[in-house]
């Protein structure tokens, strides 16, 4: 599992990135939240400030969207 493991992340993750890294496009890694509805939102009260909760957050693509998170 271990020397699995270094190949994925040494050869077969690079290879998968580097065409989303070409012609000076580049990956920007954001927190995507998985599964927005209403009932994952609400206000603070004492800020005002929008809330949205969950444990279905993910360190994805900047353009990754539920339904991809979905499948």
């Amino acid at each position: 599992m271990r020397q699995m493991h270094q190949g994925i992340l040494e050869k077969a993750i690079p290879r998968l990135l580097r065409p989303l890294e070409t012609g000076g496009r580049q990956i920007l890694p954001r927190i995507v939240h998985g599964d927005m509805w209403d009932g994952n939102t609400s206000m603070d009260t004492t800020t005002d400030s929008p809330m949205i909760f969950d444990a279905s957050g993910m360190y994805a693509h900047n353009e990754c969207e539920d339904t991809v998170y979905l499948l």
